[in-house]
C-alpha cells in the first residue's frame, strides 16, 4: 500500500506538472502570436515608411521575447499601393515538470499575415450648372454655383493625390437641359452623323435601361438648333459648338479637371437624368475601347496607365464611384422632330453677293414655290436656276427656329390647311423630356447601375437646396440613404469633403 500511495502521489504530481507546463506554454504561446500580429498590422500599413521587417523585429524587442526564431515575407509593388507581410515564428517553451518524463521543453508556433492595398478608382462626377445654380445661397454667402465649384474642386485635389493619382480616374459630366459630350468624347465614339457643329445626345426611353452601349449602335446626336430667338443670325444653339461644359473622361490631371469645373457657369434647364446616363456609361466596362482609342491617339487624351479601364464590375481591385449632385428637379429638354434633323428642307435660297438671301419654299400640296414677301406661289423659285435647296441642318445652323418659322413661312391658310408650313415649322422643336419622363429615366438608370453595385460601386447623391422633387429623386438614386445628402450653404463642402474621406476608406483592404 505504501509503494502504491507513492506511485499514485508521483502521478498527480506528474499531471499537475503538466499542466502548470500546459499553461506556461499557452501562456508564452499567446503573447508571442499578439506580438506577431501587431507587428504585420503596423508592417503591412502603406502609411508605414520603415522597412516591414524591422517593424516586425522592433515589436518582439519591445514585448521583451527573448529566444525565438523569427522568418518575415514581404511582398510589395513599387507604387505605394499594396504590401502584404507575412511571419513566422516560434519560442521553445522550457518544461519545469514535463523533462520528467523526458520532455525537456515544447516549441510554441505563431503565424500571421497583414494585406493593406490601395484600390484602385474609377469616379464619375457629376454636377449641376442649370441656370437655378446661380442663384445666391442663404446660408453660403455666395451663389451656389460658386459653392460647388469650391467643394469640387477641393474634392478632386484630395482624391488625386500625386503619388496615388495612377490610380484614379475622374470624369467629370456637368449638365443642365442637356449634356456638351465634347469633341473628345465624340470623336471616340460612335455618333450619328447628321451633322458636326455640335455634341449632345439625346437618349432614347430604352437607353435608360442599361449601363452599358454597344459599338454598333451609333448614339442618336441631338440637332443643332436654336429654339426661341427671334434673330437673324443663329446664335446660343441648345447644345454648345465650344468645348464650355465639355464631359472630361478618365483623367488624372488635377489641373485640367479644376479649371474645367473653375469655368462653369450657371445656365438652362435641368436633365439630371442625362447626366447620371453619362455617368454610368463612363465606369460601364463596354466602354473599354473608347478609353483605349483615347489613350493611343497621338497625343493620348487619357493617361495610357488606366488601359482597360472601366473594368468589370466585379474586380476585386476596383471601386467604382458616383457622385451625382443637383440643386432643382428634372425640366424641359427639347430636340428637333427626326423630320426636320436631317435631309434637305423645302426652303430654297437664293445668295448674290452684296445682297441679302431671298428665300421661297416648296409646298408639296400644290407642286409650287411660295415668295414669303408678295404671298405668291411660282412653278420655281426664287431665283429659278441659281437658287438651292438647303438642308435642315444647313437651315437651322445659319437660322434660329422661330425666325425661320415667322419670316420664311407666312400663314397660308388656316391652322388645319395642308398650307400651314408656318405651325410645322413652328413646332419642329418638341419637348422630349420634363419633370415626369426625367424622372422616370433618372430612376431607371439609377437603379440599373446600383444593380452592378454588389460591393465594388457605389452611387452618393447630393441634393444641394433642392425642392421636394430633386430630394426625393436623388434619396432614390443614393445606394443606401446614408449615401444620400440633403445640404444647404457651405454644408456641400463638408460634403464632398465626407465623400473623399469615405472614398479613401473605401479604398484600404486589411
Amino acid at each position: 500500500m505504501v509503494i502504491f500511495g507513492l506511485m499514485i502521489m508521483i502521478l498527480m504530481l506528474v499531471a499537475g506538472g503538466i499542466a502548470v507546463d500546459t499553461m506556461r506554454y499557452e501562456a508564452n504561446r499567446t503573447k508571442l502570436q499578439n506580438t506577431l500580429d501587431r507587428a504585420v498590422l503596423a508592417a503591412a500599413s502603406l502609411d508605414q515608411d520603415l522597412d516591414p521587417t524591422l517593424v516586425v523585429t522592433d515589436y518582439f524587442a519591445k514585448a521583451g521575447l527573448q529566444g525565438y526564431t523569427l522568418d518575415v515575407d514581404v511582398e510589395q509593388d513599387t507604387v505605394g499601393s499594396y504590401r502584404k507581410v507575412t511571419a513566422e515564428a516560434s519560442i521553445d517553451v522550457n518544461s519545469l515538470f514535463l523533462h520528467m518524463v523526458g520532455i525537456d521543453s515544447i516549441n510554441a508556433p505563431a503565424t500571421g499575415t497583414a494585406e493593406e492595398r490601395v484600390l484602385n478608382v474609377e469616379i464619375s462626377l457629376v454636377l449641376d450648372i442649370s441656370g437655378s445654380m446661380g442663384n445666391w445661397s442663404p446660408t453660403g454667402g455666395k451663389s451656389k454655383m460658386q459653392l460647388m465649384k469650391d467643394a469640387a474642386t477641393e474634392f478632386v485635389n484630395t482624391v488625386l493625390v500625386d503619388e496615388q493619382k495612377d490610380l484614379v480616374s475622374v470624369s467629370v459630366i456637368p449638365y443642365n437641359g442637356k449634356v456638351n459630350a465634347g469633341t473628345l468624347v465624340a470623336n471616340h465614339f460612335n455618333f450619328t452623323n447628321e451633322h458636326n457643329f455640335s455634341n449632345c445626345i439625346n437618349f432614347s426611353e430604352a437607353m435608360f435601361s442599361t449601363t452599358t452601349i454597344d459599338p454598333l449602335s451609333p448614339l442618336p446626336r441631338m440637332g443643332h438648333f436654336n429654339k426661341d430667338s427671334t434673330s437673324g443670325s443663329m446664335t446660343n444653339p441648345w447644345c454648345p459648338t465650344n468645348e464650355y461644359g465639355a464631359i472630361i473622361p478618365w483623367s488624372n490631371n488635377k489641373t485640367t479637371i479644376n479649371a474645367a469645373i473653375n469655368g462653369l457657369n450657371a445656365d438652362g434647364w435641368t436633365a439630371i437624368d442625362v447626366g447620371m446616363k453619362w455617368a454610368s456609361i463612363l465606369i460601364d466596362p463596354s466602354t473599354q475601347a473608347n478609353l483605349s482609342a483615347m489613350a493611343v491617339a497621338a497625343p493620348a487624351s487619357v493617361d495610357p496607365i488606366f488601359a482597360g479601364r472601366p473594368v468589370a464590375y466585379n474586380d476585386r481591385d476596383t471601386i467604382k464611384v458616383v457622385i451625382l449632385m443637383t440643386d432643382g428637379s428634372n425640366t424641359n429638354q427639347y430636340d428637333l422632330k427626326n423630320e426636320f434633323k436631317s435631309g434637305l428642307s423645302n426652303v430654297w435660297i437664293y445668295e448674290r453677293s452684296g445682297q441679302a438671301p431671298q428665300f421661297s419654299y416648296y409646298i408639296p400640296e400644290n407642286n409650287r414655290y411660295r415668295d414669303p414677301w408678295d404671298n405668291t406661289n411660282y412653278s420655281t423659285p426664287i431665283g429659278g436656276s441659281a437658287a438651292r435647296q438647303m438642308s435642315y441642318v444647313e437651315l437651322w445652323s445659319r437660322y434660329n427656329v422661330r425666325w425661320v418659322a415667322d419670316n420664311i413661312y407666312p400663314t397660308s391658310g388656316g391652322a388645319s390647311s395642308p398650307y400651314n408650313w408656318k405651325n410645322r415649322i413652328r413646332n419642329a422643336v418638341a419637348q422630349h423630356g420634363g419633370q415626369t419622363v426625367g424622372d422616370r429615366r433618372l430612376a431607371a438608370i439609377c437603379s440599373e447601375t446600383k444593380a452592378q453595385a454588389n460591393r465594388n460601386l457605389v452611387i452618393f447623391s447630393i441634393a444641394f437646396e433642392a425642392p421636394p422633387s430633386g430630394e426625393a429623386a436623388l434619396r432614390d438614386c443614393a445606394s443606401t440613404p446614408s449615401h444620400y445628402y440633403d445640404v444647404n450653404g457651405f454644408e456641400i463642402n463638408e460634403v464632398f469633403a465626407a465623400i473623399a474621406q469615405t472614398i479613401g476608406q473605401l479604398r484600404l483592404t486589411q
